[in-house]
């Protein structure tokens, strides 16, 4: 069946990917039904607000919670030094900001949130490749592979032990595993996804369109502008590719690409506000300096990136030759230009890391979709495709299995301990309540990374370390946390409760909590000149008493 309309999608098409979206959201959110049956098991443990990459989340929620409570200008409330506020995740103030007026938790409007945003990105997907196919199955087979195919990191852990293969670790690479972990990775493949499609609709042959509001180009304009905002790190792997193949395009023609060059206007302009704020905080403000260079993710090694897109490259490798040797404007030289910028990016030394890869998937998946349709068919009795490629689903998802279930696992068993500090013992959350009201914006709070991580979103208070990006000199800061509550000397301790080294500027400790978590990290803490203020079960709040 086909439409023999690019772009155009049928109502029967509308109601199946509705009918998958909602089945994809659905599986998403299963966690939360795990936690729903371990704390009717009476577990005992308190829920501290998200599971897949909690640490991240937590960050984002205390942004949220900054803009409920009145702030545009956010702080980075998970390292302890002062210093200005700037408009960095931008998108979770809003959140925030809405949060207080629909009078809801930022927890809840943060799922709500996902959720929505999920919905936007599978969408776009879909639309992505009904813009470059019109056979309903190359469109449901681009869409799938997109959303499901992952690499063999399941595999490679139980070979190795080690869980360290991006379809394990890196959720920003994969469309599903993307609504697992927060807002803006969805919400940037989306937006990716948009763009790709303009740039194909562009530089396909015939094409003859100019931007304006009218057509595509406000689309184009609201997607790069939005892009900028929501995932800084996209915009040189959007551009990279679009610069080429204006370029490319010009150099076949023998002439300016006057009206390539329009579209590429309206696409890159927008963001040349964002860029250049950005580039003013890197030169002008020490402690974002610090923050970006912690927040890089090394790429990984070649064989381990190959392990981490195994499926999605082994069925692409006959459409990647092609399009590497005919380089056909009809949406594989894009595609093509656009992987090639992510990896190249990844790998060179500019402090970006695998986050230059965020949504890698789709163009592999293209290629994917391209060499099942050109290629493997080919070998594969009709009768048996569809069994074929339904057998094959379930292991070319598995990681993504793992990477739903992995950190709501050990709710479901009281030896295995808590996820990863995605919940906390529940007395934790009654000596939060019980710091909230008394404690300034400026106080410092010294806890175990575990503890602290939730402080700054429950508390509002700043924490020594509770994040390896977030902490300023988050190395040094992690071994000050573990000294302390090991009980070095009192020298030592002092220093630490007093900032000293502190790379931004000075601070000093005002609260001590002292429970499982921090019990966890030494026997013997550190008690001089502190005093017992409250207790609350087996966690205990000390306030520092200033010489």
């Amino acid at each position: 069946m086909q439409t023999n309309l690019t772009g155009y999608i049928a109502s029967s098409e509308w109601r199946w990917l509705i009918m998958i979206i909602t089945i994809l959201i659905g599986i998403a959110f299963l966690p939360f039904l795990v936690l729903a049956f371990a704390q009717q098991s009476a577990m005992d443990w308190q829920f501290m607000g998200a599971f897949h990459q909690h640490a991240d989340s937590a960050v984002y929620l205390s942004k949220m919670q900054q803009g409920f409570q009145n702030v545009w200008l956010t702080n980075m409330l998970h390292t302890p030094e002062p210093h200005d506020g700037t408009l960095l995740h931008g998108v979770y103030v809003l959140l925030g900001w809405l949060s207080r007026l629909l009078f809801m938790p930022p927890t809840l409007v943060f799922h709500i949130v996902r959720l929505v945003v999920s919905l936007f990105m599978y969408i776009a997907l879909y639309q992505l490749g009904a813009s470059i196919w019109t056979k309903l199955r190359t469109r449901r087979i681009f869409f799938l592979s997109s959303v499901l195919v992952s690499g063999l990191g399941w595999g490679w852990a139980l070979f190795t032990q080690r869980l360290n293969s991006p379809d394990i670790t890196t959720f920003q690479w994969f469309p599903f595993a993307s609504t697992l972990a927060n807002i803006h990775y969805p919400l940037a493949i989306g937006l990716l996804a948009l763009l790709a499609m303009i740039c194909i609709s562009v530089f396909r042959p015939g094409s003859m369109d100019d931007p304006s509001v009218r057509n595509e180009g406000l689309l184009a304009f609201i997607a790069s502008l939005l892009l900028v905002v929501i995932y800084p790190e996209a915009t040189l792997t959007f551009v990279l590719p679009l610069v080429l193949s204006i370029a490319i395009h010009g150099v076949n023609q023998g002439a300016l690409p006057m009206r390539e060059i329009r579209w590429g206007l309206w696409m890159i302009v927008p963001m040349l506000p964002g860029i250049l704020y950005y580039v003013l905080l890197l030169q002008y403000n020490p402690a974002v300096q610090q923050w970006f260079a912690q927040h890089a993710i090394p790429p990984p090694s070649l064989p381990i990136l190959f392990v981490g897109l195994f499926f999605g490259i082994l069925i692409s490798v006959p459409a990647l030759y092609r399009a590497m040797r005919r380089f056909e404007p009809d949406g594989d030289r894009y595609m093509l230009l656009w992987l090639m910028s992510m990896l190249i990016i990844m790998y060179l030394p500019l402090s970006i890391g695998q986050h230059a890869a965020v949504g890698i998937m789709v163009p592999i998946a293209y290629f994917a979709t391209r060499s099942l349709e050109d290629f493997w068919f080919k070998y594969i009795p009709r009768r048996l495709r569809y069994r074929l490629l339904v057998a094959m689903i379930p292991i070319v998802a598995f990681s993504h299995v793992l990477d739903l279930f992995f950190p709501a696992l050990p709710l479901l068993n009281r030896g295995l301990g808590s996820p990863y500090g995605a919940v906390l013992e529940p007395e934790y959350r009654v000596a939060f309540q019980w710091l909230e009201p008394r404690l300034l914006p400026q106080d410092v709070v010294l806890a175990a990374p575990e503890t602290s991580v939730w402080i700054p979103f429950h508390v509002g208070a700043r924490v020594v370390y509770g994040h390896p990006a977030e902490t300023l000199d988050a190395a040094a800061k992690l071994a000050q946390v573990r000294m302390w509550y090991q009980g070095t000397t009192p020298e030592i301790c002092e220093q630490i409760l007093m900032g000293e080294g502190a790379v931004v500027n000075n601070y000093s400790v005002d609260y001590v909590l002292i429970g499982p978590r921090e019990r966890n990290l030494g026997g013997s803490p550190c008690m001089d000149n502190l005093d017992r203020v409250a207790s609350f079960g087996q966690v205990d709040i000390f306030r520092v008493i200033e010489n």
